[in-house]
């Protein structure tokens, strides 16, 4: 009887042993799942500016995305490289109240790191460069870290996401803290950029009140093209 004790002893540690190195795995987070680049799907998100679209094109390993509402437009021209995600350009245009535009176009002296993938549970990567605006030049730096993996839910559905911060900030003061929650096989579904400093973002806040500015998956359209 005791020979068994011991051996249901022995079982029950090995056991446990193997089952928690296996909670302790480090687990990957393949780019082509959490950022696919598709151009047959369109993503809608409602926003803090109303309802936003996006679309998708592709030209070899450059991406062009464009975030585009009524009186707003967001593009990004994104290099996938080592599978990594890199941005080499970013375009802004709000137009309020019939009379006031803004436009902002920014490049990079070299690609600003965006999303290291594979991401791994807890990742952290920072980049930093210059940016050019016009005939305006500035250092911009980025942290970012993958906080966890966190279910949540939106206006169509469930989506077990994992949820990423990253803090963009240049040298004349401006400052934007991004949080996404990026879903398999879809891509973007939440995002939330906490304005604390200037430049384009800090104008919405002081314009607009815009101290946090939010988007949030609303549809998926397919398209044949």
């Amino acid at each position: 009887m005791n020979s068994m004790k011991n051996i249901l002893l022995i079982f029950l540690i090995t056991g446990s042993v193997l089952y928690g190195s296996n909670k302790n795995e480090k687990v990957s987070f393949e780019r082509n799942k959490f950022f696919p680049i598709n151009s047959k799907i369109n993503l809608i998100y409602e926003s803090s500016f109303g309802e936003v679209k996006n679309s998708i094109t592709i030209v070899k390993d450059t991406v062009h995305i464009i975030n585009e509402a009524e009186d707003f437009y967001y593009a990004q021209k994104m290099l996938i490289k080592n599978d990594s995600v890199m941005v080499i350009e970013t375009h802004q245009k709000l137009s309020v109240l019939l009379f006031i535009n803004r436009e902002n176009k920014i490049s990079y002296q070299e690609p600003l790191l965006r999303i290291p993938f594979p991401l791994m549970s807890n990742s952290e990567w920072q980049s930093s460069t210059t940016q050019f605006s016009g005939k305006y030049k500035s250092k911009v730096s980025m942290s970012g870290s993958m906080i966890k993996k966190e279910k949540i839910n939106t206006k169509i559905g469930s989506f077990d996401t994992i949820k990423l911060t990253t803090i963009v900030k240049t040298d004349y003061g401006s400052e934007n803290v991004v949080t996404e929650w990026y879903a398999e096989n879809i891509g973007l579904v939440k995002a939330q950029i906490e304005v604390k400093g200037g430049g384009f973002t800090g104008f919405l806040r002081d314009l607009l009140g815009y101290d946090l500015i939010t988007f949030e998956i609303s549809d998926i359209k397919y398209n044949s093209k």
